[in-house]
């Protein structure tokens, strides 16, 4: 199947679809979940490389990453934001209080990490154009026409280019696959964005 066959697919899911250049290089990231060794151990492994367009590439890049209390993550996107949900989601996992995080505390966590950063790309993205601030845009009734609809534009094309993969143990047995922790929505929360497996 062609690269522009698959990207005109609509379909969710934690595999990035491929990436082409305009010499036809294809970037993705291979990433891969699973439960062994009767359900003691969980295997996650992804590959190394980061390619920054045609310029250059690094074989050295990091994409797992550990999450408090016998958690771990795999991402795939672009790379800032990577680290910025994933800090971010580490941050609210360390949070929760107890010894152990229910299913749907991580899914939790997992949106409001993804809605944080959309917050923050959205605030970026407004102030560059149409040189607008989200308070203007929430708060100000005043606010030109053509200047909210080009704001509404921008909001509508921001996009948290993140793909993970989060698992863990949960009382001494790994987190399976469940419909907590199976679709994660975007910000907005009303279609489908990404959809996360533990």
């Amino acid at each position: 199947m062609s690269i522009k066959k698959q990207s005109e697919r609509r379909s969710f899911s934690t595999h990035p679809l491929p990436r082409a250049d305009v010499t036809g290089n294809k970037y993705m990231t291979i990433g891969i979940g699973l439960v062994c060794n009767q359900a003691k151990n969980i295997l996650l492994c992804a590959d190394m490389r980061a390619s920054y367009g045609t310029a250059s590439s690094n074989d050295q890049m990091g994409k797992l990453f550990d999450l408090p209390r016998f958690f771990c993550g795999a991402t795939a996107g672009t790379t800032s934001q990577c680290e910025d949900v994933i800090s971010e989601l580490y941050h609210r996992m360390n949070q929760i209080t107890g010894d152990d995080i229910a299913p749907e505390q991580v899914r939790q966590c997992i949106v409001d990490s993804y809605h944080r950063i959309y917050l923050e790309l959205s605030d970026q993205a407004l102030k560059s154009d149409p040189r607008i601030t989200m308070e203007q845009y929430f708060h100000d009734h005043a606010l030109a026409p053509e200047i909210r609809q080009r704001a509404e534009e921008v909001l509508q094309s921001i996009d948290v280019d993140v793909d993970l993969i989060v698992a863990g143990f949960r009382e001494q047995s790994p987190l399976r696959r469940s419909p907590e922790l199976t679709q994660v929505c975007s910000p907005d929360l009303s279609h489908p964005k990404k959809q996360v497996y533990a």
